[in-house]
């Protein structure tokens, strides 16, 4: 019997709802470089909404009205405008996948279109997922792109560390190309921001040790001896120390609060090039350690915390016009959030006769999202302020 096109659409169907709702978390899960992506996907930090943008209350200032008082002394109220409404707009992914309608002449066996199809639908998924890990590493170009998520380097940003911006704190305001953070502009209300530094890779002492010799890889401007420094080293663990201390907001007992306990809440992430430079640091097992950083499990941990390498990373490392180089990011999961809008959650519509190819059937998935921070004093980056380490 020769299938129709509607026979193939109905058997091509009932497939996909055999193996259910097209998912990240089986591929995400088991893909050891797709670290944001993981944290995106993670039950208690997904929410959906109907609305026309992803919009949510911010308080930003303090009335001030708690004082000391005497006895009988005469009320002084104090009603001030605390609140703020920050809002982003939504931006729409897709990937779609294809059957040829004489691939399932060839494959007549159940199990032999149930395989075909999951392939085809596992290599869109792994497409998708690649391109949301991709795009929350990066910022859009400016307010007028109206394609990409609302990623990192928006909500995360590094500062101007001449002049008068000069030394750490929190100065990380608007990203490049935009006048305001999710339509709060950071300049006025200065709790927007996040904490931003640069730490020194400057030559100093060399470590206890052997000493490696030219080939080595020795940073930029060395003609030799490219040992992992002690000076460098001491300066990126105190700035380190300082943002850690400084980005750990905790909650007031007794006031609720919505982004709190959301799972592993922090994370920290870099590249190949730190991740290697304090492992070596650590084998020559230097005395400026102290007791903040170690390796448990063969991993780099600060205080406890992973150092988690993120491939994405890798490419950001040369100092230029809005490039973090060897860059430290500190996440605090609890105040990052994936927002879906209602019903467009990997939303799968077909399988339908591609245009100009009646054989071929294609389904396309399709997913509307963006990322939001709900407060950004709670994250981190920190910067190699020569673009270079010693040792990498």
């Amino acid at each position: 019997m020769t299938l129709q096109a509607s026979d193939i659409a109905d058997l091509i169907k009932t497939t996909q709802n055999e193996l259910g709702r097209a998912r990240f978390t089986e591929i995400a899960t088991n893909i050891q470089d797709h670290c944001a992506l993981r944290e995106l996907l993670n039950e208690s930090r997904v929410q959906f909404s109907s609305v026309p943008n992803v919009n949510w209350n911010l308080m930003t200032e303090q009335s001030g009205s708690a004082r000391d008082v005497g006895l009988y002394e005469v009320d002084q109220t104090s009603v001030g405008d605390v609140m703020a409404t920050a809002e982003i707009p939504y931006r729409h992914m897709t990937a779609n996948y294809s059957i040829e309608r004489r691939e399932i002449a060839f494959n007549r066996a159940p199990s032999q279109i149930v395989d075909l199809v999951k392939i085809r639908r596992n290599d869109a998924m792994i497409s998708l997922a690649e391109h949301i890990e991709k795009r929350f590493w990066g910022v859009p170009g400016s307010s007028a792109d109206e394609k990409k998520i609302y990623g990192i380097g928006y909500w995360i940003v590094d500062h101007d560390h001449s002049g008068s911006g000069a030394g750490a704190g929190f100065k990380g305001g608007n990203p490049t190309g935009f006048a305001n953070v999710a339509g709060i502009n950071p300049d006025t209300v200065t709790r927007w921001k996040n904490w931003s530094a640069k730490y020194s890779d400057t030559p100093g002492s060399a470590l206890a040790g052997p000493t490696y010799g030219a080939t080595s890889n020795p940073g930029a401007g060395q003609t030799g001896g490219g040992n992992p420094d002690s000076t460098g080293f001491s300066d990126m663990v105190v700035q380190l120390r300082e943002a850690y201390v400084k980005c750990a907001f905790k909650p007031i007992p007794g006031v609720e609060y919505s982004d709190y306990n959301k799972g592993n809440r922090y994370g920290l992430y870099t590249n190949y090039k730190v991740i290697s430079y304090l492992e070596e640091v650590l084998a020559r097992r230097n005395d400026n350690l102290g007791m903040d950083v170690g390796a448990t499990d063969g991993r780099v941990q600060f205080r406890g915390i992973p150092l988690t390498y993120c491939p994405y990373l890798d490419s950001n490392v040369t100092v230029s016009a809005g490039t973090v180089a060897n860059p430290i990011y500190g996440i605090d999961w609890g105040v990052f959030e994936s927002v879906f809008l209602e019903g467009e959650y990997m939303r799968e519509t077909g399988p339908d006769t591609a245009p100009n190819q009646h054989t071929v059937f294609t389904t396309h998935v399709d997913l509307t999202m963006n990322v939001r921070c709900t407060d950004r004093r709670r994250n981190f980056v920190l910067k190699d302020q020569d673009g270079k380490l010693l040792y990498a």
